[in-house]
Order: structure tokens, then sequence, then C-alpha cells
């Protein structure tokens, strides 16, 4: 006999058109093969009284009637009965539907239907998780008509709703051998909304409170077990009055769960949205389990504010207005609030009275928001440093005509033989890439990069590496300055291990700068090599919460395998193989999904199927990793008993 072996394994995936939806089974459950029965009194009792077609039939979209007349042929008014175009809904004229919610009272099957002689014997068969509950035989009414499409059927449970599960429909006329079926799904639980917020992009961090100008405000909020097809409402208030009103059909690409995140209200005139407080309601009219509300506002605007207005040689450095010769950076500090959306500033640097540089630029709100302190505007000159004098520097937001939006201050670069320096330590995986200070697991090599300034030919580079306290690495040299001249930033000093990848741990760091006359300048710093991911405790289960089974029945049907994991990058890849004495039975490679499934957990839906013949006799064993990681390795083995003589 041929077996169908079909494998629900742990999807790590998921897709956006709008909002984060939930993974999906890497290979789509089959469908139950099903005997074609003829009606009479053997036909399976239903096991759920609560849950039956109903008994009387009444289309409420009455089909059309067909002429005929009984000439020898029953009715028939020629041609061969066929079904088609099979559907379901929570009303019998309601939009197609493929799940629906816990709870729900009643879900009409409608199909279209031709050639059906008056008489014919209908019989109806609903499954549940594959298991026949009910089934109900009736003779085809002359109410019908031969052709048009029946509405009025119906499974129902006005009481409890109907349960949650995976449902199955099959009708035919057992006579002419026709047959047509169909599935859904009602969902384990109600639907729900949660945790509204708003923002000024999809990806965003929310907030309450957006700048005057603000052209565009986005709504995010998850969701759970929302049937496709359900109706969604929003209303936007505006200080009290509705502002926007939209109702729309809960699209199949959302998904019955996940994060909605395309939604928004805008106005991209030139003042953007209305200034004032806006309330907004999201909800599901037909479930009030889903059902969300939130508020931001919109400021108006009051008139832009730069004030305190300071100099040093870092972003976060001690404020002065005094400068050693031979500096190389000055950053120019200031406090602002109220900046109106789509502002321009523009910085003016003189010395003693003559124009250095100007610059005016659109205000970067993704960068500074409406209100805060500025730290990373600067000049610098890092070959020969800044020359001396008195530096005047003027801010302003153009065309504002309040004199609180224009600030200006001095400081003063002297004329001296500034000291050597050494500073600003951080570390990237390039000479040149981002700064960070957390790395993944495996990384080969970190770079250490510092800034320095006025090193003298004779003095010598020290580096120390520990990681977790211990001394790791360490290197003397002379100062290269033919390659690194007296000023600049050091690219090229790196620790690395291109075989295995960098321990795991934190690393602690220390330069010094070794001079003659003025001593030993250090810079330090420190990283984290995050530990590797790790799968461990692999058992197995006939649920994906049961107990822990390593012997399992002749027949069994599913086999949940289940494991914890840790440490796991977002760009991770997880491989599962299934071996069946000894030979590959399932091989499986795919992304890890970050945003489902976190760093650290317990997996519970990997399992491997064959819900029509039950899973093969043999020994099993297991293997779970994380690709490229060999020490994540998990592997466990359990048996299914053979069949008894």
């Amino acid at each position: 006999m041929r077996r169908s072996i079909f494998v629900a394994l742990f999807v790590l995936s998921s897709f956006l058109i709008g909002c984060n939806l939930v993974p999906k089974n890497e290979q789509p459950t089959a469908r139950p093969t099903i005997p074609f029965l003829g009606g009479g009194d053997n036909d399976p009792t239903p096991t759920q009284q609560t849950l039956i077609v109903t008994a009387t039939p009444q289309a409420t979209t009455a089909p059309t009637a067909t002429q005929f007349s009984n000439g020898g042929n029953n009715g028939n008014t020629g041609g061969v009965p066929r079904f088609s175009d099979l559907s379901f809904s929570t009303s019998a004229g309601g939009a197609n539907l493929n799940t629906f919610s816990k709870g729900v009272r009643e879900i009409y099957v409608r199909w279209n239907y031709s050639n059906v002689p008056i008489g014919t014997t209908m019989r109806r068969e609903w499954y549940k998780d594959g298991q026949l509950f009910t089934s109900r035989e009736e003779t085809w009414s002359s109410n019908w008509g031969t052709s048009g499409r029946l509405t009025h059927i119906k499974l129902f449970d006005y009481t409890n709703g109907i349960d949650s599960g995976n449902y199955y429909v099959v009708i035919k006329l057992p006579s002419y051998n026709v047959q047509i079926d169909g599935r859904f799904s009602v969902l384990d639980g109600a639907p729900t909304f949660a945790s509204l917020s708003f923002s000024d992009t999809s990806t965003n961090p929310p907030k309450t409170t957006f700048p005057y100008g603000t052209t565009e405000v986005y709504a995010r909020w998850a969701y759970a077990n929302i049937p496709v097809g359900a109706t969604v409402r929003r209303i936007w208030y505006l200080n009290g009055a509705v502002f926007a009103n939209r109702t729309e059909t809960w699209n199949a690409a959302w998904g019955s769960g996940g994060t909605l995140n395309h939604v928004k209200i805008y106005d991209y005139d030139a003042d953007g949205l209305t200034p004032g407080k806006y309330d907004v309601v999201i909800e599901l009219p037909d479930y009030p389990s889903a059902r969300v509300t939130g508020s931001f506002t919109i400021e108006g605007n009051v008139g832009p504010v730069l004030s305190n207005l300071r100099f040093a040689t870092t972003a976060n450095g001690t404020p002065a207005t005094t400068f050693a010769a031979g500096t190389q950076e000055i950053f120019a500090i200031f406090d602002y609030a109220n900046i109106p959306l789509r502002a321009q500033m523009r910085r003016v640097w003189s010395r003693d009275g003559v124009v250095v540089a100007e610059r005016t630029e659109l205000w970067d709100f993704n960068k500074y928001g409406t209100s805060g302190t500025v730290r990373d505007i600067s000049i610098y000159d890092r070959t020969n440093g800044l020359a001396s004098g008195t530096w005047t520097v003027s801010v302003e937001i153009v065309g504002q005509p309040s004199s609180n939006a224009r600030t200006s201050a001095q400081f003063t670069i002297q004329a001296t033989t500034p000291n050597p320096t050494i500073s600003n330590l951080r570390f990237a995986t390039t000479a040149n890439g981002t700064p960070a200070t957390t790395f993944a697991a495996g990384t080969q090599e970190i770079f250490g990069i510092f800034d320095y300034a006025n090193v003298p030919t004779n003095a010598q580079i020290r580096r120390l590496w520990y990681r977790g306290g211990t001394l790791v690495a360490e290197r003397t040299e002379n100062w290269d300055s033919t390659t690194y001249g007296s000023s600049g930033t050091a690219r090229n000093i790196s620790i690395f291990d291109r075989e295995n990848g960098l321990t795991a741990g934190t690393y602690q760091v220390e330069f010094q700068l070794i001079t003659p006359n003025h001593g030993i300048l250090i810079t330090t710093g420190q990283f984290t090599i995050a530990q590797p991911p790790k799968a461990t405790n692999l058992r197995f289960s006939d649920t994906g919460n049961g107990a822990s089974i390593t012997r399992f029945v002749a027949g069994t049907q599913e086999v949940f395998a289940i494991f914890d994991y840790t440490n796991v990058p977002p760009d991770a890849q997880i491989r599962r193989v299934w071996y069946l004495n000894d030979a590959v039975f399932v091989e499986k490679t795919e992304d890890w999904d970050e945003a489902i499934y976190g760093s650290n957990g317990t997996a519970r839906n990997i399992s491997i199927f064959d819900r029509e013949n039950g899973l093969p006799s043999g020994n099993y064993r297991v293997e779970i990793s994380f690709v490229g990681f060999p020490s994540s390795l998990v592997t466990n083995t359990f048996v299914i008993d053979p069949p008894a003589d």
C-alpha cells in the first residue's frame, strides 16, 4: 500500500504585507482519504449531538427552479448531475471564509448544482480533525429545482458555539457518484486586539506626541485569532469629534495573528495634520473581545527655541571656552525645543571675523525629534588641528521670526603646542565598520579603532586584550609615523581567530600611548562576543505540550519533537534530520524567525505525522542543530512499535 507521509515541522519564517504574520506549516495538512459512501441505515452515527446539520432545509437565497417532466427519467431535465463552487460563511449570502473564530455559532456551506433529479438522495458528512462526527441524508426537494445554488445548509451549536478544530465536509449524490468537498478551520481562541501604539513611520519607536507639521501617523497593534473576512473598523477622533472613519474586510494576507503596521492617517498639505488630541478606536464590530483604543497629540506651532550653546572636544565632553593648540575637533552642543516639521537649520563658523564654514540643511526629525540636545555637529581638521584664534558660532532655525530661534557663542583655540592624546577607543568587525559593543557568536575578527593627536615620532603603542579579566593578547611596538602621522584615527589593529571564531565572553581592552615627555596615555573600552546558540533537552511526545514518551504504539499518527534553545541570533538557520532505522527519513533547514521565537525558549511545534495510515514502525533518531554551530547539536531517539500479529 502506498504510504503518504506528511510532516509538520517547525516553520521559522514570516512574510510582510503591511503586517507581521504567524508562521505556516511546512507542508499543508493532508486531505483524509474518505471512501465514497452510499446512503442507507449503516452510515455512521454522529458522535457530537450538539453539532448537527439543520434538520429543515430552508434556503435563505432561493435556488433557481428548473421546469421538468416525469418522463421516465425521475425529473431529470437532461445532462449529468454536477456540483461546483463550494464555499463557507457565517450567513447564507456572506463572504467566502475558510477560517472562523472560536465561539462562532453557525457556519453555512453553499454550492452550485445542475441537472440534479428531484427525489435523489443527498448525503452530507462532516469530519472534525479527521473523524466523522455527524452525517445527514435527505431527498432532493422540488423546492430547490434541478439547477441553482444551495445556501441554507449549516453546521451550528447555539449553546456553546462550534468547537475549534479542522473541519472537512463531503456532500454527495451516492446514486450518481457525484461528490464535492471542502475544508475550514475554527480557531482555538477568541479574536483579540492589543498594544495599540503610534509612530511617524511603520517601524520607528512608538510616540504619543508629534511635532507641528507632522504629515502622517501610523497606528500599530497586535492581533490574534482573527478570522479572514471579518469586518474591521477604525475611528479617528480629533478633539472629541470624528475625524476619519474606515470599515474594511480583514485581508487574508494579514493572517490570523501578528502585528499590523501599515494603517496610517495623513495630510500631505504644507501644514500637515491638524494640531490637537486624537483618540483612536480599532475594533471588530462582530467580536467585542477585539477592540483597542489609544491617543496621541499633534503639537501646535509655538515657535522654536535654541539655547545653551557650548563647546567640547567630544560629543559628550566637558564644555569649555578655551582649547589647546592643535585641537582637532570642536563640537557645538546646544539645546532645542518646539522645532517644526520640515524646518531648516543653518550653522556659521567664523574665526577672527572671517567665515570658515557655513551649512544649511533640513532638520532630521528621525535623529533629533522636536526637543532635546544636539551633540553631533562639529568642525575639525584631523591633519593639522584647528587653527588658533577666536571662533564665533551661530545656529538658527531658518525663516522663524522668534528671537529664540537663533543662538551664538565663542571659543578660543590656543597657539601653544598641544599635548599628545589617545582617545575614543571603539570596536567594529572591519576597519571602517560601524562601531558596536556586542557582536554575534562566531565573529572571527574585531578591530580596535581609536583617535590620536600630536603623537611624537619616538612614541610606542601597547595593546592589551583581556577576556573576563584574563589577558589573552598583548603587543608593544614603535609608533609608525610614516603610516599614522602625528594625528588621526588608527583602524588596522585587530584581534582574530579566523578558524573557529573568537571565544564568547566580555573583552576588556586597553591601548597605551607611551611617550618620553608625557608619560603613558591610555584609552579603554570593552565589547562582548555573544554565546553560541544551543539546542538542549530534546524529548518526544504525542502532543506539543504532552509528557515525554520514548516508545509509541503501532499506528501512532504524529510524534512531536520538543527542545529548549538559548542564545539564538536573529540570522541563524535551524536544521532538523529525522532518521528511521538509520536512514534519513525527513530533513529540513530554514531561517530562524527571531520576531516570533526570540533567542531563548522552548520549541513545541515540530512534528512528523501520517494521519492517513499512521507513522511507520521502527527506530527513530532525531538531530536538531543551528547551522554553523556544531556544538549546538542535540539528538535523541524513540521507537514506534510494530503492529501486533
